[in-house]
């Protein structure tokens, strides 16, 4: 029959294992603090299971007072590398802390004499606060950072919260000597849980880890903004959500930075990486969260507008074009720099993107040719009159904006 020694001495070598593991896990990379203190707390377990389960022949001070604070002070371990995992800073009074709670423990539980289900009812509540506390960090990092297997870590921590609840309301009602099969029955609940939970700790911080990997993959590194692949990588996803609408628009902001090379030639190339991060920070500003923002490459940028229509799009485009030049006159008062502007806008959200950045495309030639610091929108009509006087040898000048048949949209800055 299985008694509580063997069920100590059982978790406490897994516990054992996993800190090793996890340490070694720390010591490779250095930067997941969680890990190194998530396996100090499992080898503290270990230790303390391991000095529960010797208690027919150790003394009592190993088997009670060193046991309660070894264990003590690895659920307190445990806080601390919910903490870490969750990338918030530890305070520095928190060491004395865990350091004068896991004696004090040790002291006033480590008294033989002490009834065996006071020490156990004390202890199962100071561990049920240790476990909801971490299940709160998990809800917070599943909700902050989108990681679904943060609600996994919750859920495993605050089943054995619910466990040591249990086992002190048996101990302080003194059902645990009137019960030992029901004490060893919750015992294993509880042993089991605590040993899945490093795991959950290690499915976070795997998941965060494959997050950043794809940010990187997806992000331009100077602005933050989306790259090329990460633009298409979203817009997919966009279809995909809105397949059943048909009747959704969506808008594209063609945006180039005039007189880019000349901040960079004059002014360096850490003025013109700021003045990139410039644009960005302005065009995240005028935006909402659900639109999209690219840099696809030097200092041409692409705003993907959903459920927006050219009107509304001209009026985010004008915005962009204007808070640029005033803070850019600010810094760069020689050269100067404005933004030219191209839109085109889908019929709905299954058009192709890039169907829609050549009609973006073709707008921004039109501002350009217009003389820069201007925004355009793609008409079909004014696309098919440049292509006849280009084939003829002439530019057909931009058509007034008061035409809205006969050409684009133009506003030019006088």
């Amino acid at each position: 029959m299985l008694d509580l020694r063997t069920l100590y001495f059982t978790v406490a070598c897994i516990c054992l294992c996993l800190g090793a593991l996890l340490l070694a896990k720390a010591l490779v990379r250095i930067r997941d603090s969680w890990a190194l203190w998530c396996s100090v707390s499992n080898l503290l377990l270990g230790l303390g299971f391991a000095a529960n389960s010797s208690l027919e022949w150790a003394p009592k001070f190993v088997t009670i007072t060193c046991a309660n604070g070894l264990t003590i002070a690895g659920f307190l371990t445990s806080v601390i590398s919910a903490r870490a995992l969750a990338e918030r800073p530890i305070p520095f009074f928190v060491w004395p802390c865990l350091v004068a709670s896991a004696l004090f423990g040790a002291l006033l539980l480590g008294d033989a004499e002490t009834g065996y289900g006071v020490r156990v009812g004390i202890m199962s509540l100071v561990f049920a606060a240790c476990e909801f506390f971490v299940a709160y960090v998990g809800v917070h990092i599943a909700r902050n950072e989108h990681l679904k297997t943060a609600w996994t870590l919750a859920a495993v921590f605050a089943t054995t919260g619910f466990v040591f609840l249990a086992r002190s309301y048996l101990a302080f009602s003194g059902a645990l000597n009137a019960n030992p099969s029901g004490h060893i029955f919750l015992a294993l609940i509880a042993v089991t849980v605590v040993c899945l939970r490093p795991m959950t700790m290690l499915l976070v911080g795997g998941e965060r880890r494959q997050q950043d990997w794809e940010r990187l993959a997806l992000h331009d590194p100077l602005t933050g903004a989306l790259n090329r692949a990460g633009l298409l990588e979203m817009t997919q996803r966009h279809t995909q959500d809105a397949a059943g609408a048909s009747s959704l628009s969506a808008c594209v902001l063609l945006i180039d930075v005039d007189r880019f090379k000349a901040v960079n030639d004059s002014e360096g190339h850490d003025a013109g990486d700021a003045l990139l991060c410039l644009v960005t920070e302005i065009m995240r500003s005028e935006i909402r969260k659900t639109d999209l923002i690219s840099r696809q490459g030097g200092d041409e940028f692409v705003v993907l507008l959903r459920g927006a229509d050219l009107e509304a799009a001209f009026l985010v485009a004008e915005r962009i074009r204007t808070r640029f030049q005033d803070a850019a006159r600010l810094r760069h008062d020689r050269t100067e720099p404005t933004l030219s502007i191209g839109i085109s806008m889908a019929p709905n959200a299954r058009t192709d993107l890039a169907t829609l950045l050549n009609q973006a495309d073709q707008a921004l030639y039109r501002s350009k040719r217009a003389g820069r610091n201007t925004v355009s929108t793609f008409s079909t009509a004014a696309s098919l009159q440049e292509i006849e006087a280009q084939d003829s040898g002439e530019f057909a000048h931009p058509q007034r904006a008061d035409n809205p048949i006969s050409g684009p949209q133009i506003r030019r800055v006088v």
